[in-house]
């Protein structure tokens, strides 16, 4: 095969399954509701300036990596930040069957 073959090849692939060549990048850009719902309760209860929510189950939504940094963090220790937290999404941990949690104190 010569080179133009071998380009062909690789773009057909790619046209046929994106996914597999940019995950990461395809992943950045599309976002699940249930990710979006998420996002969006941080950001209205707990005034949070930084959220960042990954469904790291697969896309079924049952496992999330949640990453929130909020001004109203500022005199609560760790457990205290992950307490409220969980509090606030309550409602949405229950549906859920692992979460990983990181929490930072914003300004």
């Amino acid at each position: 095969m010569n080179g133009s073959s071998m380009l062909r090849l690789s773009s057909s692939s790619f046209q046929s399954h994106p996914k597999r060549f940019f995950p990461k990048l395809i992943k950045s850009l599309i976002s699940t509701a249930s990710e979006v719902k998420i996002e969006n309760i941080l950001k209205t209860e707990l005034k949070a300036n930084e959220v960042k929510v990954d469904d790291i189950s697969g896309g079924c939504g049952s496992m999330y990596s949640i990453t929130v940094a909020s001004p109203i963090f500022k005199d609560l220790t760790l457990v205290n930040q992950h307490k409220l937290v969980k509090r606030t999404l309550k409602d949405e941990i229950a549906n859920m069957h692992g979460l990983t949690l990181v929490t930072k104190v914003s300004k």
